[in-house]
């Protein structure tokens, strides 16, 4: 889970980086977990339809301005259970490198 002084920037760089064609296009959103390599963070929605999507992010201002609006590699998670397999398999992942 994000440090809530993070939760503003999550939302923000989210904001920035998608256009109208995205599925959280102009959406109240919350960030529930972000990961590394790649960067992408786990969005739910904070209106209805809940909608759960892992969005790969970009933190370079370069790559941002370029390819502004340009669909985000997004995966749509069905439901909470989804979010929580998601979020064990990338801790699992995570952990398996320091093995």
């Amino acid at each position: 889970m994000p440090y809530l002084d993070a939760v503003s920037i999550l939302i923000d760089a989210l904001h920035k980086q998608i256009g109208p064609e995205h599925v959280l296009y102009r959406r109240e959103v919350f960030p529930l977990a972000f990961r590394r390599d790649p960067d992408a963070v786990i969005y739910e929605t904070d209106d209805k339809p809940e909608t759960y999507a892992l969005v790969c992010l970009s933190w370079n201002t370069y790559e941002i301005d370029r390819n502004r609006g340009d669909a985000r590699k997004t995966v749509i998670l069905p439901n909470q259970q989804a979010v929580q397999a998601q979020m064990d398999m990338d801790n699992f992942e995570w952990i398996a490198q320091f093995r």
